[in-house]
């Protein structure tokens, strides 16, 4: 437990040196971290999320939004379980069209569509 603690912790000073604008995260460092979240966090890890929220995973109607301009969109949602989300999307109903899936579990989904 100290070790995760530990990699936690670092990671988590890394992200704020990282949100101040400098460019410290090379890309190998943010894969152990993205690494890390999904070994270490999420439904999976923690039994309680199951207990609490139920195993099928939801969508709030009443939290997705969309703001659409000329040349893109950006879709949001949220679930009662984290989940790792993408959109498709077209022209027919085939779509033919994805956004990349989110790297991590997250409650809160944002996607674009450029």
């Amino acid at each position: 437990m100290k070790k995760v603690l530990r990699m936690f912790v670092n990671m988590f000073i890394i992200t704020v040196f990282a949100a101040s604008g400098q460019n410290i995260f090379a890309a190998d460092e943010y894969e152990k971290f993205n690494k890390f979240c999904l070994e270490n966090f999420g439904a999976k890890q923690e039994d309680l999320f199951y207990s609490k929220f139920g195993k099928d995973i939801l969508v709030d109607e009443n939290s997705s939004w969309v703001y659409t301009s000329e040349n893109s969109a950006c879709i949001s949602w949220e679930t009662n379980l984290p989940a790792r989300s993408y959109i498709e999307y077209g022209t027919t109903d085939k779509y033919g069209e994805k956004t990349e899936e989110e790297e991590r579990y997250y409650f809160v989904h944002i996607l674009y569509l450029k």
